[in-house]
């Protein structure tokens, strides 16, 4: 991250995708998003365009575009597998291994019909367009210390969520979306058998008796 001071503006930059939070990253990549270097450093700069325009800095964006070239020469370097933890808003979370323990069933029917609409609506599904909702609905539990209700209350999660950087974000991302399309089985279901009654267990002792008494041949008198 460089800081810079223009006229009366005090900007942080980031100089690498690292720094670039998720809120940035949807900003930059949205598909009306413009490309001009005031809009790029303003979003970069959390800024909007016009407190750059009202700059008497002519030269800021000659000054920090050289910083900024990976914006236009390179996409996140996303490694496989899911961070081992993860800091938001000052607070750390560790990553479970699998979700398998943990998610419950309000969440991953949740996704599941997310998933499905966006199917049925002929949309993309993958971790950058899921992200929103996926880390929104595994992360609630982490963030807000309570039992998680539904994926509309979990999306007030999402200015919260998106301070996160944009690398460890898409890759937890990727990481839920994985474990949502091929759970594996939680292991904590299972059938209990039916108790019996007085009078299937009489019909077991008598199915054995008939089974294995010897037929008897009255005799004549």
């Amino acid at each position: 991250m460089k800081r810079f001071k223009a006229d009366d503006l005090v900007l942080d930059i980031p100089t690498s995708w690292n720094e670039v939070t998720l809120h940035q990253f949807y900003e930059l990549t949205k598909e009306d998003a413009p490309t001009d270097s005031i809009y790029v450093i303003s979003t970069l700069a959390s800024l909007t365009p016009d407190q750059l325009r009202k700059s008497k800095a002519y030269d800021l964006d000659s000054v920090i575009l050289e910083h900024i070239q990976f914006i236009y020469d390179s996409s996140p370097d996303l490694q496989p597998g899911a961070p081992t933890s993860i800091t938001i808003d000052g607070k750390t979370i560790v990553i479970p291994s699998s979700i398998d323990k943990d998610a419950t069933l309000g969440q991953m029917t949740d996704i599941k019909f997310v998933i499905q609409k966006r199917q049925s609506d002929k949309e993309p599904v993958n971790s950058a367009v899921m992200a929103p909702v996926l880390l929104t609905v595994f992360l609630w539990p982490y963030l807000r210390n309570e039992p998680y209700t539904d994926w509309h209350e979990a999306g007030e999660l999402w200015d919260t969520v998106s301070k996160m950087n944009c690398i460890d974000g898409l890759r937890l991302s990727a990481f839920f979306l994985r474990n949502s399309l091929s759970p594996s089985p939680s292991g904590k279901v299972s059938e209990i058998p039916n108790r019996p009654t007085l009078s299937s267990v009489w019909q077991r002792l008598g199915f054995r008796a008939s089974r294995t008494s010897k037929p008897t041949t009255p005799q004549s008198t």
